[in-house]
């Protein structure tokens, strides 16, 4: 993970708009802003994290886990599938990340 006096929120910000093709004017106008502030995010090393939120939510693009890293362990959730074949049991646990 990077330190995060090494992340420029702003920059990030501005280079997922590209990769996802948006439009200084439509993200203003989805999270109610000026066009003008959104530039003026792109110049910010940080942001208001209700505004990132927003932005993230947004752009389908998790800032928040960039910023400050995974906040909380993942869980695994074990789940138990049990086949018989030819009369002989078998069993196998599987392990998959929860959601």
């Amino acid at each position: 993970m990077q330190q995060l006096e090494d992340i420029h929120i702003g920059k990030l910000i501005k280079e997922q708009l590209k990769i996802k093709r948006y439009s200084t004017a439509k993200l203003a106008e989805k999270i109610g802003c000026q066009r003008q502030n959104i530039y003026d995010i792109f110049r910010r090393k940080s942001i208001d994290t209700d505004m990132l939120v927003k932005i993230s939510q947004e752009l389908d693009y998790d800032f928040l886990s960039i910023v400050y890293g995974p906040l909380m362990p993942r869980r695994t959730i074990k789940k138990t599938l049990v086949f018989e074949i030819e009369g002989d049991h078998c069993t196998i646990t599987c392990e998959t990340p929860a959601e």
